[in-house]
């Protein structure tokens, strides 16, 4: 399998979508899904690392 050959990253996507017990569309929505919480809450992480800096110079 070729990394960038987009049907044999389908079939991927497919055979894992039926071992999960799920249709592709309800796969692919809840990965979907999962990748936009990680870049949430990778903001939030990093929005408090920088307050937490802010905070520390002050002292």
């Amino acid at each position: 399998m070729k990394a960038n050959d987009p049907n044999a990253l389908l079939a991927r996507d497919a055979n894992e979508a039926a071992r999960a017990g799920l249709s592709y569309g309800a796969w692919r929505s809840l990965k979907d899904s999962q990748k936009l919480a990680d870049k949430v809450h990778f903001r939030r992480a990093q929005q408090v690392a920088e307050i937490q800096r802010k905070r520390g110079k002050k002292k």
